[in-house]
């Protein structure tokens, strides 16, 4: 049976980088992602230039029990999950008022639920096997309030506290379990979201590629949690250490709202 790393996101941004540096690394891939000419076309490029296996599956996570899905695909096709990268994830760049409850639930379930019920699908076998590795794609924005991004905000802080815990009830096995919380990224994210970069935001970013790299490293090194680039952890260590939880609210809301006032 032979080992793969299961990939969400896989089709773009952080994930499709990601998906290289795991198979320059020897990773055998299932790639999860919703754009299946996409997928088809990573996964043979994956194989071409790296020598590895690169299996795919359509799915949207957002569905229910969509790790179940992935359970079934797995078991059919005879395969070993050894590591997962929880990747997948959306944003809501809006006033709380004026989002869509359909929406609201879309997010809440890919950011928060989908991560957890695919870590516990295959959590079971890793810890038969002891082994394994589980990283969980978060946000700088676990760390603070987040002004118009309320509820994105609150389902990555979430994922912060939900797989830091998970790495302490793991700490006598060899599973790796790593948070990443990448500040701004040259992605699709923001255009999905309806959002322009702020002056902050721009200052900030950061290439998918580059974050992939720095994401890999910190799983293989089973840090708890990693914050990427030399300004975010100056910017979140300035804030959380002198700055009171209104203030950052207030600068945050503030610097957002000069670069959207059109779109919000």
């Amino acid at each position: 049976m032979d080992k793969f790393t299961l990939l969400t996101g896989a089709s773009s941004g952080i994930g499709l980088e990601y998906s290289k540096v795991l198979a320059k690394n020897g990773h055998n891939i299932l790639l999860i992602a919703r754009r299946e000419e996409k997928l088809q076309t990573l996964a043979k490029e994956l194989e071409k230039e790296f020598k590895i296996k690169a299996l795919y599956l359509v799915l949207d996570l957002s569905i229910n029990d969509s790790h179940k899905v992935i359970r079934d695909y797995v078991e059919k096709n005879d395969i070993f999950i050894n590591c997962i990268i929880n990747n997948a994830g959306i944003g809501l760049f809006d006033y709380l008022h004026k989002m869509s409850e359909d929406n609201i639930k879309q997010l809440m379930y890919l950011n928060m639920q989908v991560p957890t019920l695919i870590t516990r699908e295959f959590l079971p076998d890793m810890i038969k096997n002891n082994e394994g590795a589980i990283q969980f794609i978060a946000s700088i924005a676990s760390y603070l309030p987040t002004p118009l991004y309320s509820i994105y905000g609150a389902t990555k802080a979430y994922l912060r506290n939900f797989g830091v815990s998970l790495h302490y009830e793991l700490k006598r096995t060899n599973i790796k379990i790593n948070v990443l919380n990448p500040g701004v990224t040259k992605t699709e994210f923001f255009d999905k979201a309806n959002q322009n970069n702020s002056w902050l935001q721009q200052a900030q970013m950061m290439s998918a590629k580059r974050c992939a790299q720095i994401s890999y490293k910190a799983l293989m090194k089973n840090k708890d949690t990693t914050l990427p680039g030399l300004l975010n952890n100056y910017t979140v260590y300035i804030l959380l250490k002198f700055t009171p939880l209104f203030l950052q609210a207030k600068l945050i809301m503030k610097d957002l709202l000069k670069s959207n006032e059109r779109k919000i």
